[in-house]
C-alpha cells in the first residue's frame, strides 16, 4: 500500500472474482468522508488489476490523508 508515481495502491483481499475485488475497493473508498457510495465510481480498469477510481464530494487536497486513514482502519 503507499504511493507510487501519483497513483496510491491499495491490495485487497476479495478475490476478483464476480466484481468482488471491485465491491470491496468501493466500500473502502465508500468510507472516506466523501459521503455515500453512490460518489465512489470505477471509471476504468473494472476487470484489471490497474483501475481508475473517481470519488466525487470531498477536494484533491484532502483525498490522499483520507484514504490513508480508511486503510489503516480496515487493515487493508
Amino acid at each position: 500500500d503507499g504511493a507510487s508515481d501519483g497513483a496510491l495502491l491499495v491490495r485487497l483481499t476479495a478475490p476478483p472474482l464476480d466484481d468482488a475485488a471491485n465491491r470491496q475497493l468501493i466500500d473502502l473508498l465508500a468510507t472516506v468522508p466523501s459521503g455515500p457510495k453512490r460518489n465512489v465510481e470505477i471509471t476504468g480498469g473494472q476487470r484489471q488489476r490497474r483501475k481508475t477510481v473517481r470519488v466525487t464530494g470531498i477536494g484533491k487536497a484532502r483525498i490522499e490523508p483520507a484514504i490513508a486513514e480508511a486503510l489503516q482502519r480496515s487493515g487493508t
